[in-house]
């Protein structure tokens, strides 16, 4: 199924419309298998079978469909916004803006979600520098052997 899904993906498909498809072909496959099995068992009423059916497959419709919608939402809120930032101030405020999105969405993540956040990893420290540590010197690449310069 991944290699599927890959193939897809790099002809071009959107990954949320992907999406849909996915649980779509999954519920039509999946739905006469479940129907049969559900009807086979003994002691349970039968009567709103078709209309269970029925349901599984608009919720499983409806929730692929909400990543696509919630997808192209807030991609239009946001292009809307840098459209009216341009107008207003200018392009200098639109590229100012972008870093401050990741900073807002680390912040509300850890404030609605509770995400925990990390600001810089203590699994990996810096070695100290040892003081026997020497520079190397560079040399330019069209430096003759009598006049090297060396930059650092």
């Amino acid at each position: 199924m991944y290699r599927i899904s890959m193939a897809i993906l790099n002809h071009g498909m959107y990954r949320h419309i992907l999406i849909v498809y996915h649980n779509a072909i999954a519920a039509l496959v999946l739905s006469p298998f479940a129907h049969l099995l559900e009807r086979s068992k003994s002691g349970l009423s039968h009567k709103h079978w078709l209309a269970g059916t029925a349901l599984i497959l608009v919720g499983c419709i409806a929730w692929s469909c909400f990543y696509v919608l919630q997808g192209m939402v807030s991609s239009g809120i946001a292009y809307h916004v840098q459209g009216l930032v341009l107008k207003e101030r200018g392009p200098v405020f639109v590229n100012v803006f972008n870093p401050l999105c990741m900073i807002m969405v680390a912040v509300l993540g850890s404030a609605i979600l509770g995400e925990q956040l990390h600001l810089g990893s203590k699994d990996y420290p810096v070695p100290p520098q040892s003081p026997d540590a020497q520079e190397i010197p560079i040399t330019t690449a069209g430096a003759t052997n009598g006049n090297q310069q060396s930059t650092q």
